[in-house]
C-alpha cells in the first residue's frame, strides 16, 4: 500500500542482500495479479505486504500529496481522482485492507 514503508524496504533489501532483486510492483497495487503471475513465477518471488494504521496512513497521503494546500482533510476522503496507480482514488476505498488481502492471497504474500 501507498505510504505504508515500501520504498524503505525496497532500498533495505537491496543493501542488506546485494546482487538479489528486491522491487515494488506496481501491478499488485493496482490489483492486476495475473500480469504479475504472467510475468514472475509466484514460486520464483517472495512477496511482502506492508499495512500501516489507515488513519495515520490517510494522514501521511493528505500531507504527501500535499492536498492540504488545496481542500480540507473532509473533502480529500471524498475525493475521487482520475487517475492514480492504485487503481482506487478514493483514500477510504484504499483503506479497505480485506478487500486488496483477498486479491493478493493467491500470491501467498508475507504480511507485515
Amino acid at each position: 500500500m501507498p505510504k505504508c514503508g515500501t520504498v524503505s524496504l525496497e532500498e533495505y533489501l537491496k543493501n542488506r542482500f546485494p546482487g538479489q532483486e528486491a522491487r515494488r510492483i506496481e501491478q499488485v497495487w493496482k490489483g492486476n495479479i495475473e500480469e504479475v503471475k504472467e510475468k514472475r513465477s509466484p514460486s520464483d518471488w517472495h512477496y511482502v505486504i506492508i499495512l500501516r494504521d489507515n488513519v495515520e496512513r490517510i494522514w501521511s497521503g493528505y500531507h504527501y500529496f500535499q492536498m492540504a494546500k488545496t481542500m480540507t482533510l473532509e473533502a480529500y476522503l471524498k475525493y475521487e481522482l482520475a487517475n492514480t496507480r492504485m487503481g482506487v482514488s478514493n483514500p477510504i476505498k484504499q483503506a479497505d485492507y480485506s478487500h486488496w488481502l483477498k486479491v493478493w492471497e493467491s500470491l501467498e504474500p508475507i504480511v507485515v
